[in-house]
C-alpha cells in the first residue's frame, strides 16, 4: 500500500511567507538570512550553531552579481563581512574573508553550494586558537518544503563541502566529496509527526590546503538513520561518524537538515564532527638477508676453509626516519611506500622482501564543519 505524506496547511511552504527567512533569488539578486545573537534557525534555514564551541555564524548572504558571500557573527573577519571568491575545488567555489592593514586580521575560508531548491555554506578561521578550534559555523536553507509522494523510497545525490580546523596548529583544510542520501517516507511507522527515515554516506573526501595543495584523502562519513519531522520536513540529531584504517571509530559528530522543494526535490544538511587530527596507514618494506662467505685460515700450518653465515634486516620505517615520517603525517601529507635501504647488504646475499604497515596518528584533534546539498534521482 502506498501513501503520500501531506504537510499541514499551516506549514509555510515558501520562505517569503515565513517571516525572516528569505527565498533563494535568481542570479541577478541577493539572498539573505536573518542574523541574531543566538541560534537563528527556522524551519527553512538551519544553522550549526553552538556559541560555547565557537560555532557562532548566524547569517549568510550570497551576492550573485559580485560572486561574494557575506557571513555574519565571526570575529575579526572584517567589518564588511565580505568573502571573495578565490578558486574552485571539485566544482565547489571557495571564498576568503578580506584582510586590510587594520581589519580582517583573522583569515576565514568558506564553501558554498547552491541548487534550485537549497543552498549550503560553511566557514571557519585558519588561525589556531589556544581555547579550542576557533570560530566558524554552517547553514542550509531552502526555497520551499515538502516530501515526495509515490513509491516511498528515494535516492538523493549531490555534493559535500567543508572546512577542517586543527586545535594544535594554524592553517585550515578545504574538504570536498560526493554525497548520497536515502529517504524513506513510509518507514519507520509514524510516531506523532516523527516519521520515515533519512540516512546516507559521504565518499571521495578530497582535501587541500588554503592555497590548493592536495593533502591525504579522508575516510568516508557515515550518516546514521534518523527520522524526520513531517510537520516541517526537517530532521535533527543524526549521528555522523568515520572509521580509522583498522575499522574502529575515528571521528564522531552530528548532522541535521531539511527536505527541500515543494515535492521534496532536494535535501540539504550540515555536518559537524571532531576526531584525531591525522591518521594514516603507512606501508613500508622489510628486507631480511642471509650471506654465506667462505673464509680460509691457517690452523697448525694447514689451510682450513669454513663457511661463515651472517644475517640481518633493514626496514623502510626505522629510528632514523620515524620522526620525519610522523611529521609528514601530522602535516596531512600522503606518505608513499617506504622502501628499505639496501646499501649495507653484502653483494651476493640472499634477500627476502616483505611489506608491513603501521598506523601513525598526528598530534591534537580536528573539527570539520560541512554542508550537503543533494537532488532527488529519477524513480526507477
Amino acid at each position: 500500500m502506498q501513501w503520500r505524506v501531506a504537510l499541514p496547511l499551516s506549514f509555510c511552504v515558501l520562505l517569503t511567507a515565513c517571516g525572516p527567512s528569505n527565498p533563494f533569488a535568481d542570479d541577478d539578486t541577493t539572498t539573505t538570512t536573518t542574523a541574531a545573537t543566538d541560534d537563528p534557525s527556522t524551519t527553512n534555514s538551519k544553522f550549526a550553531f553552538d556559541a560555547d564551541a565557537g560555532l557562532t555564524l548566524n547569517g549568510v548572504t550570497y551576492d550573485a552579481d559580485n560572486d561574494q558571500l557575506r557571513i555574519a557573527n565571526l570575529p575579526f573577519d572584517g567589518p564588511d563581512e565580505v568573502y571573495d571568491f578565490v578558486r574552485m575545488q571539485n566544482g565547489t567555489p571557495i571564498y576568503r574573508s578580506r584582510t586590510t592593514g587594520t581589519t580582517g586580521q583573522v583569515p576565514y575560508y568558506a564553501v558554498y553550494i547552491k541548487t534550485d531548491d537549497v543552498e549550503g555554506a560553511a566557514a571557519a578561521d585558519a588561525i589556531w586558537d589556544s581555547d579550542g578550534y576557533g570560530f566558524g559555523g554552517a547553514n542550509v536553507q531552502r526555497t520551499a518544503a515538502g516530501v515526495p509522494g509515490g513509491i516511498g523510497e528515494y535516492v538523493y545525490v549531490g555534493t559535500y563541502a567543508g572546512v577542517r580546523q586543527k586545535n594544535d596548529r594554524g592553517g585550515l583544510h578545504i574538504v570536498t566529496g560526493d554525497a548520497e542520501l536515502w529517504l524513506d517516507v513510509l518507514d519507520l511507522e509514524p510516531d506523532g509527526n516523527i516519521v520515515g527515515s533519512v540516512r546516507g554516506e559521504i565518499s571521495n573526501r578530497v582535501r587541500t590546503t588554503e592555497t590548493g595543495t592536495t593533502r591525504d584523502p579522508l575516510p568516508n562519513i557515515y550518516l546514521a538513520r534518523v527520522s524526520f519531522d513531517n510537520s516541517d520536513a526537517t530532521f535533527s540529531e543524526g549521528q555522523a561518524s568515520t572509521r580509522d584504517p583498522d575499522g574502529e571509530p575515528r571521528d564522531s559528530g552530528a548532522y541535521e537538515g531539511i527536505i527541500a522543494g515543494a515535492s521534496g526535490e532536494s535535501i540539504g544538511a550540515h555536518v559537524v564532527m571532531t576526531g584525531p587530527s591525522e591518521m594514516q596507514r603507512v606501508l613500508y618494506e622489510i628486507v631480511e638477508w642471509t650471506n654465506e662467505e667462505e673464509v680460509t685460515n691457517l690452523v697448525n700450518g694447514i689451510e682450513v676453509t669454513t663457511t661463515v653465515t651472517t644475517t640481518g634486516s633493514v626496514s623502510g620505517l626505522n629510528d632514523d626516519n620515524r620522526e620525519t615520517i610522523t611529521n609528514r603525517v601530522d602535516n596531512g601529507e600522503t606518505v608513499s611506500y617506504l622502501t628499505a635501504d639496501r646499501s649495507g647488504i653484502p653483494l651476493g646475499a640472499t634477500v627476502t622482501s616483505t611489506t608491513e604497515s603501521a598506523v601513525i596518528t598526528g598530534d591534537g584533534n580536528a573539527r570539520e564543519i560541512g554542508v550537503i546539498v543533494t537532488d532527488r534521482q529519477p524513480d526507477n
